[in-house]
């Protein structure tokens, strides 16, 4: 069972590092974000909205959670139908929302600088939120270190007296796969 549940903890170790590896690659030219939100009504007179984003750009990654219950005016005003808001303020539908921003939506926004920002809730306001932005090659490297375990690990069980001896055919299997990470990487710089 440990050994099960190291094998899939490496996978999805893998799996994060190369995402965040992607996102390295984008953010050296790129300003992006992909958002995620949800709409809740707990009472007719009341919304709730929660948002997760991830941004990368300028050679940083961001993440960022927020909560906001919203007014009960302004949930009227929906019900209503009147749209008096500003273009950017949400529809209070309830439900999921999914969008990703490019470089041609993102040009506009102002980046904010890498670090940390934590606030609390405010006095039964229930508005909170978190961000935190770092360099990418950080959650890159943390991400790395499973998989790695896992690869050592694996070599050492295979051959424990030749563990840094590669074959003709793992030699090749390597230069495939970081030929291919490579392309990839170019790619998405572009």
């Amino acid at each position: 069972m440990g050994k099960c549940l190291f094998n899939v903890a490496a996978a999805v170790s893998l799996a994060v590092c190369l995402v965040t590896a992607g996102f390295w690659a984008r953010s050296l030219g790129h300003f992006e974000q992909i958002s995620v939100s949800r709409i809740s009504k707990p009472h007719p007179d009341e919304a709730h909205v929660s948002t997760w984003q991830v941004r990368w750009y300028s050679n940083t990654l961001r993440f960022h959670a927020s909560h906001s219950p919203l007014p009960a005016s302004d949930v009227e005003k929906q019900r209503e139908g009147v749209s008096e808001r500003a273009g950017n303020t949400p529809s209070y539908r309830t439900g999921w929302k999914y969008s990703f921003e490019g470089d041609d939506n993102t040009r506009f926004m102002e980046a904010p600088t890498p670090g940390f920002g934590l606030r609390h809730p405010s006095a039964g306001s229930g508005h909170w939120f978190l961000t935190l932005s770092v360099r990418p090659w950080l959650p890159t490297l943390i991400a790395s270190v499973l998989p790695l375990t896992w690869y050592l690990r694996f070599r050492r069980a295979n051959r424990s007296h030749r563990s840094w001896q590669f074959s003709l055919r793992e030699m090749l299997v390597m230069v495939v796969v970081v030929s291919l990470l490579l392309g990839v990487a170019v790619w998405l710089k572009h």
